[in-house]
């Protein structure tokens, strides 16, 4: 197998393992500190490319062997070096997107809107619970 192809395999197996562990609780934030389902669709979208994008260019960049090498470095010998700077990378874009959401959650909460949106949740699901204690 080519070294690039390898790169771009195990980056996007990471990828997207770490893209739909984070989906559900992603979606679950961006719903309640966006002002509107277009901007949390924007902000959910914008984080899975960068999440495939990133660790990509890191392991392309830092865990290939040097072209004029590739013939003579064995794959099982590449791979670790691959691996670890794919991880770098997603190590990177998720402490990039972490520190965005947290800078906007804190901004959101100073200005009491965030409050406000939570609030709202917790009474669109309090009859819900309701008819489930019911039920029970």
């Amino acid at each position: 197998m080519n070294h690039f192809a390898l790169t771009v395999s195990v980056s996007l197996a990471l990828s997207t393992a770490v893209c739909v562990a984070l989906a559900a609780p992603l979606r679950d934030v961006l719903e309640r500190t966006c002002p509107n389902a277009l901007g949390a669709r924007f902000w959910e979208r914008f984080t899975a490319v960068m999440l495939f994008l990133v660790p990509m260019l890191v392991a392309i960049a830092f865990g290939m062997p040097a072209p004029q090498t590739w013939f003579a470095t064995s794959i099982d010998v590449a791979l670790p070096g691959i691996v670890s700077a794919a991880l770098w990378g997603l190590l990177i874009a998720l402490a990039a997107v972490g520190l965005r959401l947290s800078t906007l959650i804190r901004s959101l909460a100073a200005s009491g809107r965030l409050a406000s949106a939570g609030a709202a949740a917790a009474a669109a699901e309090a009859p819900s619970r309701a008819s489930w204690q019911e039920r029970g």
